[in-house]
């Protein structure tokens, strides 16, 4: 296995870890048992308690400001955090993954602008199908331009701001390892100042919705941040290693997962034009890794 087939790999357990996590937090919402601000919470508290004991007991240690750029980061990936977990509600498993997924595009031209990472023809021509892939469906369903804006558009650009953000820092200052625990013990607290911002904080309940702590409860408690937590270390190895755009073209391979996956579980009609939107989309992402 060469070098870079190692990170497309690692990048691709990645994207695995975000489609659990995802498939959690809707079966969560859809059965009323937390809301999405109470999942954001249950997905990176479990993480954060146990980057503080690694920080402690290894004695790592980070430049302040380097800290306060990924505090800076953080806020801005709260409240693209929390927007994805909107949109899920809001447009559905299928539709909130399927049209989540042009984010390749737009972190592309970020890394163009900003790391001077350069994409060969073929990847161009993946995340450039992707991109087309996503507008089908799209333009068959009705959404209203404060939708496509709140639960597309924004969500995306928060997004691709923060990988960006990530990449410099993981090939300029921190280890992949490093990285992880410090992003995690600066996320949770950013997270919770970005709900206190979008006025969400006091809707946080970590009390199951009219339920007690059963067995069940706690186990979908512990696997939210068990797959965010093996989402995010991934994450960074992967990046660490490889271009943004290509980590984030793979990675995004969750969405038209999660889209196939959530419409079985949660009964959610795709009909032949959605299909052939995904189809397009997975395409695509395979050509791109294999042939870019």
């Amino acid at each position: 296995m060469t070098t870079i087939d190692y990170f497309i790999l690692i990048a691709f357990i990645s994207a695995l870890g975000n489609v659990v996590n995802s498939l959690l937090v809707a079966g969560a919402t859809k059965k009323n048992i937390y809301n999405s601000q109470t999942c954001v919470v249950y997905s990176i508290l479990p993480i954060f308690i146990i980057s503080i004991f690694i920080v402690l007991i290894n004695s790592i240690k980070i430049e302040i400001n380097v800290f306060l750029l990924l505090c800076v980061k953080n806020v801005i990936y709260g409240l693209g955090f929390y927007l994805r977990f909107k949109a899920v509600e809001k447009l559905g498993a299928f539709n909130g993954a399927l049209m989540a997924a042009s984010q390749p595009v737009m972190i592309s031209i970020f890394s163009l602008v900003f790391l001077s990472e350069l994409l060969n023809t073929v990847q161009w021509v993946a995340i450039l199908s992707v991109s087309i892939a996503i507008l089908i469906p799209v333009r068959k369903n009705s959404y209203s331009i404060k939708d496509i804006a709140s639960y597309v558009a924004l969500p995306t650009l928060l997004f691709s701001s923060t990988v960006i953000f990530d990449r410099y820092l993981l090939t300029t200052y921190l280890s992949p390892t490093d990285f992880f625990v410090w992003d995690k013990i600066s996320v949770f607290p950013a997270v919770l100042v970005s709900l206190f911002i979008a006025g969400k904080l006091k809707n946080i309940s970590l009390k199951p919705t009219g339920k007690v702590f059963t067995v069940k409860v706690i186990l979908l408690m512990t696997l939210l941040g068990l797959s965010w937590g093996i989402a995010s270390y991934t994450y960074a190895i992967a990046l660490a290693g490889e271009k943004a755009a290509i980590v984030t073209m793979i990675r995004n391979l969750a969405f038209p997962l999660t889209a196939l996956a959530g419409a079985y579980i949660f009964k959610e009609k795709i009909d032949r034009i959605q299909y052939i939107s995904l189809t397009i989309i997975v395409v695509a992402i395979v050509c791109g890794t294999i042939f870019g």
